[in-house]
Order: C-alpha cells, then sequence, then structure tokens
C-alpha cells in the first residue's frame, strides 16, 4: 500500500455518498489535480506511528480532501483551474470541504479536536487573503505566506494522522517544519516569485 491506496480510499468515500453523477465526476477531477500532495506524505507518517490499515486509510483520506479543497482555491485565485467548469469549482470546493469534515469525524475524533484542527486550520488559510493582494515581496511576507499556507496546515495534518499514537505529542512541531521548509524549497526550486523576486541576501535567509 502507498500513496494511491490513500487515493482510492477516498474515490470509495464519495462513490458511497450516492451524489450526482456530474457532481462525482468533478469530485474525482479536482482529487486527481491534488494528486501530487500529500498522500505519499500521509501513507509513511501513518506508518512511522504505527497505525492500523484502516485508520491509515481514513485519516489520510479526509487529509485529501481537505487539501484538495485548499488547492481548488489556490488554482481558482490563481487562474490556473483548467480541470473543472468555471461556475462548477466553487461548489465542488464547498464539497470537498465537508467530505473533510465528515471523514474526519468518522475518524474518532473528540468535538474539543474537531474544534481545535478547524480553528488551525482557519488561521492557516486566512494569509491567502495577504498573497493574492501582495504584488512587492518582502522575506516577512513570504516567511508569513509559507508558514500559514503550508506549516500549520501540515501542522494540522499531522495532528490528524498521529492521534493517539506515540508520535503525538510531537506532530504540530514536526508538522510545522516540514511543511514550512517543503513550501520555502519548492518556492526557491521553480523560481515562484514569493522567493525569486527577493534580493538575494533576503533569499538565503528565507532558505
Amino acid at each position: 500500500m502507498s500513496g494511491g491506496g490513500v487515493f482510492r480510499r477516498a474515490l470509495c468515500l464519495v462513490r458511497e455518498k450516492d451524489l450526482p453523477l456530474e457532481a462525482e465526476r468533478d469530485l474525482v477531477a479536482a482529487l486527481e489535480a491534488a494528486r501530487s500532495g500529500p498522500l505519499d506524505f500521509c501513507y509513511r507518517a501513518g506508518v512511522d506511528a504505527g497505525l492500523e490499515r484502516d485508520a491509515l486509510l481514513l485519516r489520510s483520506a479526509a487529509i485529501l480532501f481537505n487539501f484538495a479543497s485548499a488547492n481548488l482555491a489556490d488554482d481558482l485565485a490563481d487562474g490556473d483551474c483548467d480541470y473543472l467548469d468555471p461556475r462548477a469549482a466553487p461548489g465542488v470546493q464547498y464539497v470537498l470541504h465537508c467530505l473533510f469534515f465528515e471523514t474526519l469525524a468518522r475518524t474518532g475524533s473528540t468535538p474539543e479536536q474537531l474544534a481545535s484542527l478547524s480553528a488551525q486550520l482557519a488561521a492557516a488559510a486566512a494569509p491567502h487573503s495577504i498573497e493574492v493582494r501582495t504584488t512587492a515581496w518582502s522575506l516577512a511576507t513570504a516567511k508569513q505566506i509559507a508558514l500559514g499556507l503550508a506549516g500549520e496546515q501540515y501542522s494540522v495534518y499531522l495532528q490528524i494522522l498521529w492521534a493517539g499514537t506515540r508520535l503525538e505529542p510531537r506532530a504540530a512541531e514536526i508538522g510545522r517544519a516540514l511543511g514550512l521548509s517543503a513550501h520555502v524549497a519548492i518556492d526557491l526550486a521553480t523560481g515562484d516569485r514569493r522567493a525569486s523576486s527577493l534580493p538575494a541576501g533576503e533569499r538565503r535567509a528565507l532558505a
């Protein structure tokens, strides 16, 4: 089993909902667009924590729904959503968001855990409003965006995966560090304006 198993579990969860065929096709397209995201990360992190197969797949599927929802929102903002009808995309994003919470509740998360994770995800997503308005990047803004959109997001993902395991106490810290470092590394490697427009000294400081 690998990240592909996580993807198949998410597809099964979609198909068991008996949604209209058009909605199901749109959801599958959005999930396909998110396949380059956290699938293998979820699988490996779940294995490291000693999760049983069913728990690993369900928790990871919840994470995929959230990641796909966030990815779709980002693609819409950037004009990169070429896999969905623009009129259908906001509704698909909403359904993915709902599927995340429904699936997360099925993992056995308590109301207190759901409230905490939801608050953290809201705080993580909020810097997107800064990103879309930024025309001149600074080191401080680049770090704020990287920490929110990636660091805090992956902090939540590891908290979901490692809940109730021996690794739970370090989930938030390790997830935040992994998400932040991966985001910065990708920006530097791809020449994203968040990094490429910075002066050389600030790029080194960001790295």
